[in-house]
């Protein structure tokens, strides 16, 4: 918000992490099952709302709250409203999500949307609530990376490693 080295800086890392984002999207649902036209479907919209994320992540570090509040503004809230719809949204776009990530992604839809009501009363400032709420969908990404590839192991596979084991024996 000034222009000093330190926001140039910040706004590259922004730049960097929304491009980092939308190339990781197609790995992060490659795991994802395909078995039927629904799951397919559900694997695309996932993917596409991970790289509408990382562009507006991108865009939120392109322009500058200082210089263009309200396009600024605009795609941080659009960033938060896709990771919504992706977390709402899961259960239906891919069936065999376990539910309990589910509920962590829900967990942290209610944590940003109290974050955001913080921010429209006063209470907490724009960075506080963009910081917290860039941590949380950080994370859930992260474990979600971690929940689709385990949903990808394929059961024969599983099976090989364990006849492996009992022939080494």
């Amino acid at each position: 918000m000034s222009s000093n080295s330190a926001s140039v800086a910040f706004n590259v890392t922004l730049i960097i992490a929304g491009v980092m984002v939308t190339t990781i999207s197609r790995y992060a649902t490659a795991g994802l099952p395909v078995d039927d036209p629904v799951d397919r479907r559900g694997r695309t919209i996932v993917r596409g709302g991970l790289i509408l994320m990382g562009i507006f992540l991108a865009c939120v570090g392109i322009f500058p709250v200082d210089e263009f509040f309200g396009l600024h503004n605009t795609v941080a809230t659009g960033m938060a409203v896709v990771f919504a719809v992706i977390v709402v949204g899961l259960p239906w776009f891919v069936r065999s999500i376990p539910r309990v990530f589910v509920g962590l992604g829900w967990a942290y839809v209610l944590v940003i949307a109290l974050l955001g009501a913080f921010f429209a009363v006063g209470y907490y400032n724009l960075t506080a609530v963009e910081l917290i709420a860039a941590v949380l969908i950080f994370s859930w990404i992260i474990v979600f990376l971690r929940t689709a590839g385990a949903m990808g192991t394929p059961a024969t596979h599983a099976d090989g490693l364990a006849a492996a084991d009992v022939e080494t024996v």
